[in-house]
């Protein structure tokens, strides 16, 4: 694979205003600007400046010129989600321009290439089989005043090999977040997970959950698309109903009306995600005749995690889920919602491998209210290994203390006693 800079001379890409740097095109390379000619698989949603060989048809062209979150959805002759990120890995590109500093010179690897390849392992976890990908809370939800702490435990977690960092999301702290932080800050996730996103490159980015009557569905699949190109991929949206009235309210969204509005609000996200010319006319949004962009990298959308350990949950897990994601419950009980979840999703028709199980647990001792993975390291090992055996694939490790002093130690001797047993 050949890899070269472009250097635009305006910020327009106007056609013809490219001029190669750092280069220059070997053999019987031309650059050309234009339509795609016949034959071409063009790999970008903004045909303005395409390097073809002397010979263009067959060959597969390559132009990150926005970098990575322009990259075209797939191949035209591929229909799989990784389509395009393979083909980069597997280098069967035969050529790839740039004018953002993705690429270097043709004899230096392009870091687009091995971004691709990083993120062929970990791009859909949720959907490997035999796996269990494990994940570690941000702890935005705990009152941690130093706010750059949690983007360094985000970078901490990825070079330790955790495969995923997630965060949750609460607007006022009231109810169970007030008696766990009083007036201390709570960081709005999205926006963490943006600065996040900037400083990683590998890690799955997650939310568990987000409380969806507490946001605009059309504003949340702009905000939520955006974060998808920017990362290259690595959104996981875990999403719930809520469960602190006053909070909705406040919002002015009507709490006994949260279910009804969460399901529309995520019809609302997936119409806007896939379709060219997205229309809608239900309770809550209405819209039509307007252009949504830009689209989620991930094809067809953003997996979407339906959160919660009611029936209601799971529920609505078979009728628009990607995955189910309880929290905080034990293997006993997880055992007979994964039953009802196979159960349901065998009455509606739907592939129970498209609804996989994800957990978000605590470490620390149980209670009778909430499961934990235990303290001791063997003890952690035994109890995920007991969720690994009942099909959960992702598990979202959460902590219980604002004190970073403990937080770290706990994160090294995870990565170091408990990820082993699972790679």
């Amino acid at each position: 694979m050949l890899a070269f800079n472009i250097e635009w001379q305006n910020d327009r890409h106007v056609p013809g205003k490219g001029r190669l740097r750092n280069a220059e095109l070997p053999g019987d390379w031309r650059l050309q600007v234009g339509d795609d000619g016949d034959g071409n698989r063009l790999l970008n949603s903004n045909p303005v400046l395409w390097a073809f060989a002397g010979d263009v048809r067959g060959r597969t062209v390559l132009d990150a010129g926005c970098g990575t979150g322009y990259l075209a959805k797939k191949l035209h002759d591929r229909g799989d989600d990784d389509a395009e990120l393979r083909t980069i890995a597997d280098e069967h590109v035969d050529l790839v321009i740039s004018n953002d500093g993705l690429m270097d010179t043709p004899d230096r690897p392009s870091r687009l290439h091995e971004r691709a390849a990083a993120r062929l392992g970990s791009r859909h976890p949720l959907q490997e089989k035999n796996t269990m990908q494990i994940g570690i809370s941000l702890l935005n939800n705990w009152g941690i005043k130093d706010v750059q702490a949690l983007v360094d435990l985000a970078t901490r977690a990825e070079a330790l090999g955790f495969a995923s960092v997630w965060v949750h999301d609460h607007v006022f702290n009231a109810g169970h977040v007030f008696r766990r932080i009083g007036h201390k800050p709570y960081y709005e996730p999205l926006t963490l997970l943006s600065y996040v996103a900037a400083r990683t490159e590998r890690v799955s980015l997650g939310t568990s959950v987000l409380v969806l009557p507490y946001h605009n569905p059309i504003r949340l699949a702009k905000t939520a698309a955006t974060l998808d190109v920017l990362s290259g991929g690595r959104l996981i949206l875990g999403v719930g109903v809520g469960a602190v009235a006053p909070e909705s309210e406040a919002l002015g969204s009507p709490y006994a009306e949260r279910g009804a509005i969460t399901d529309e609000a995520i019809a609302v996200m997936k119409a806007l995600w896939t379709k060219d010319d997205p229309s809608f006319a239900g309770k809550y949004s209405r819209f039509s005749g307007m252009p949504f962009s830009p689209k989620p990298l991930q094809q067809p959308h953003i997996p979407v995690l339906i959160g919660g350990n009611s029936r209601a949950a799971i529920r609505r897990a078979v009728r628009l889920g990607n995955g189910w994601h309880p929290l905080a419950i034990s293997p006993e009980v997880l055992r007979q919602g994964i039953r009802d979840l196979h159960e349901q999703a065998q009455a509606a028709g739907r592939d129970v491998a498209e609804i996989p199980v994800s957990l978000s647990i605590p470490v620390g001792p149980s209670s009778a209210q909430r499961a934990a993975l235990g303290t001791a390291p063997g003890e952690i090992v035994q109890t995920i290994q007991a969720y690994a055996d009942l099909g959960v694939q992702m598990l979202a490790i959460a902590g219980h203390t604002d004190q970073l002093a403990e937080i770290v130690p706990a994160m090294d001797l995870l990565a170091r006693e408990v990820l082993p047993a699972f790679q």
